[in-house]
């Protein structure tokens, strides 16, 4: 058995604003720098085997701003949040008033790529890869810790629980949520989910 803790970065500017982020390398708000902070008190006292984050900026930030040391970090890529193309930086209604015939599109069927970015498909393969990796290399090892994306953690724990993959978006993920599941050879156990309670001290 692996245990792993999956936690979303903090809040950015454009979460607060509703852009769709992905691939962009936006960096935490002020308030987003004070709940990594305050995930210091989850973390204190817990060892991990290891430790990965998405390579973007905003993970990274909220990984050492929780007190973890880059050094000890191991960068992710396959925990990237999906990347949505031109649609990046938009919040919907203006990718709908910019891309009225892609908006369409899109809304009918996620997995139709029409904003140029990430196709959803390799999203789902390349998370099942990390999702096999974890489960297979440490498993009896101490916890395993990973700071990512509400998308790509989403993914994942639908990977994980043996739901359809496209099945994601049901899995909400607040910023700086801790996560713990238990990955089994023959399939995973949630054990925590979506807990904030740092937030409220």
């Amino acid at each position: 058995m692996t245990k792993l803790f999956l936690i979303r970065h903090g809040e950015t500017d454009w979460n607060v604003q509703r852009r769709y982020q992905g691939h962009a390398d936006t960096e935490l708000n002020a308030n987003g720098i004070t709940q990594a902070t305050k995930l210091q008190s989850v973390l204190d006292g817990q060892s991990f085997h290891s430790v990965y984050s998405s390579d973007l900026r905003r993970v990274m930030q909220t990984a050492t701003y929780a007190g973890v040391d880059e050094s000890d970090i191991v960068k992710e890529s396959r925990m990237r949040e999906v990347s949505f193309g031109k649609f990046e930086g938009l919040t919907h209604d203006e990718i709908e008033a910019t891309y009225p015939d892609d908006f369409l599109a899109w809304g009918a069927n996620r997995e139709n790529n029409v904003h140029g970015g990430e196709d959803v498909r390799d999203v789902f393969a390349r998370v099942r890869q990390f999702y096999v990796h974890l489960r297979d290399h440490y498993a009896g090892d101490e916890p395993v810790l990973c700071f990512g994306h509400g998308g790509t953690i989403a993914i994942f724990l639908a990977t994980a629980l043996g739901a359809d993959p496209s099945m994601w978006w049901q899995f909400h993920v607040k910023n700086t949520a801790v996560t713990i599941i238990n990955l089994y050879e023959m399939g995973s156990q949630l054990v925590q989910f979506n807990d904030t309670h740092h937030l409220r001290g």
